[in-house]
C-alpha cells in the first residue's frame, strides 16, 4: 500500500459520505464541509503524480469549491461527481489497485 494517498482517500471519502443525501436546510453547510475535507486531502498532492482525468477533476473541483456558496443544481451535481472520482481515485493509489 501507498500511504503517500492514504489521508487523501480518508479525505475525499469523507466528503463523499457528507454530501450523500443532505438533510433539508443543511446543503450549503454540508457543501461547504466537503471543500474543507477535500483543501485538507489535496495539501500534499502532486498533481504530476495523477493521471490526466484525475487531475482534470482536481482543476474543476478547485474551481467550483471558489465559490461554492453560489453553485447551480449543475455545478453541486459537478462537484459530486469529482469528489466521488477522487475518492476511488485516491483509494485505488492508497490501496495499490492503480
Amino acid at each position: 500500500m501507498d500511504d503517500h494517498y492514504k489521508y487523501p482517500e480518508e479525505k475525499f471519502s469523507k466528503a463523499r459520505r457528507t454530501l450523500m443525501l443532505p438533510p433539508r436546510g443543511k446543503e450549503a453547510e454540508l457543501i461547504s464541509q466537503a471543500c474543507h475535507e477535500c483543501s485538507l486531502g489535496l495539501n500534499d498532492v502532486s498533481l504530476d503524480e495523477l493521471e490526466p482525468r484525475a487531475r482534470d477533476h482536481i482543476s474543476k473541483l478547485k474551481e467550483l469549491m471558489e465559490r461554492k456558496e453560489t453553485l447551480s443544481e449543475i455545478d453541486k451535481h459537478d462537484l459530486c461527481e469529482s469528489i466521488n472520482y477522487l475518492a476511488y481515485s485516491f483509494h485505488d493509489r492508497w490501496t495499490g489497485v492503480w
